[in-house]
């Protein structure tokens, strides 16, 4: 059975996308996971990341994408089809259904366009539980599941977090990364309590996180000691470095894990570290 984690922030530009996609690689190549991404972000980020954007197109316009579960909700019937799921090339052990352009039109259709065969109080309980449903159907295909949210909390991001056992919140430590932080954990508790559900907070992830002398910068460290106070134990030890290469990284498309070059070993070792501690978290959990 899979352990499905939502990687979620109402904030973008917090990297969650680049979070994502290294925890994929790093529970991959160091645990021996399979991974599977599922990204429900309709800039579609992850899906450009993990594939050339040729192969990205082939794959949704030819064989599926985020937009066929949907579909099949639509439909009344869970015809699964394998050929969604795309195997990454830089990791055998990961694999995605990508995301796709038209998705804010799918999710718009899920706000009032009620199929036929539901009535209305089955529609708005059903809509928030269409990726918790289709997991079931693949969850002992894969160890791990993530699923990479939009910034926002409509609906698909609520089936996200309904669909999980965890997620985790990524933010930048600084004053406007962090401010809403609070919101949105009251916000994701509040919806999980109300639909009696049982996703837990894995905790924060410090990205993007800027360092003088090996210290970090005074903003940093103001933001830093504030969600300590306001989530004690919940900030992940392990925080990842703001640095050049990890853009170099996500735009060649290289699994750091597999990619000995020097130049990307402090990368390595801060999602090395981090991909260990979640882990550690988890069973802590279980």
């Amino acid at each position: 059975m899979s352990i499905v984690i939502s990687i979620i922030n109402y904030k973008g530009g917090v990297g969650k996308t680049t979070l994502t996609l290294n925890i994929a690689y790093g529970l991959s190549n160091l645990l021996n996971k399979k991974v599977l991404m599922i990204d429900l972000d309709p800039q579609c980020s992850l899906s450009i990341s993990a594939l050339k954007e040729i192969d990205w197109i082939d794959h949704i316009e030819n064989k599926g994408s985020i937009t066929n579960i949907i579909e099949q909700f639509y439909k009344g019937k869970w015809d699964f089809d394998d050929s969604w799921i795309c195997p990454i090339k830089q990791s055998s052990n990961t694999f995605l259904i990508p995301g796709h352009l038209n998705l804010p039109e799918f999710e718009m259709k899920l706000v009032a366009n009620k199929p036929i065969l539901l009535s209305v109080e089955e529609f708005e309980k059903q809509r928030y539980l269409i990726l918790k449903n289709f997991i079931k159907k693949i969850e002992n295909q894969f160890d791990v599941i993530l699923l990479d949210c939009a910034p926002n909390i409509y609906i698909l991001s609520r089936n996200a977090i309904l669909a999980s056992d965890y997620y985790i919140i990524p933010t930048i430590p600084d004053f406007i990364s962090s401010f809403g932080i609070p919101f949105i954990f009251h916000h994701i508790e509040n919806f999980v309590n109300s639909w009696f559900g049982n996703t837990k907070f894995l905790g924060i992830v410090l990205n993007k996180v800027k360092q003088q002398k090996q210290q970090l910068i005074k903003e940093h460290q103001i933001e830093y000691e504030k969600l300590k106070q306001q989530f004690p134990n919940k900030i992940f030890q392990q925080f990842i470095s703001d640095r050049i290469v990890i853009s170099s990284i996500m735009r060649k498309k290289i699994n750091i894990f597999e990619e000995s070059s020097k130049k990307y070993s402090i990368v390595r070792e801060e999602f090395s570290k981090l991909v260990y501690e979640i882990n550690d978290r988890m069973l802590h959990f279980s």
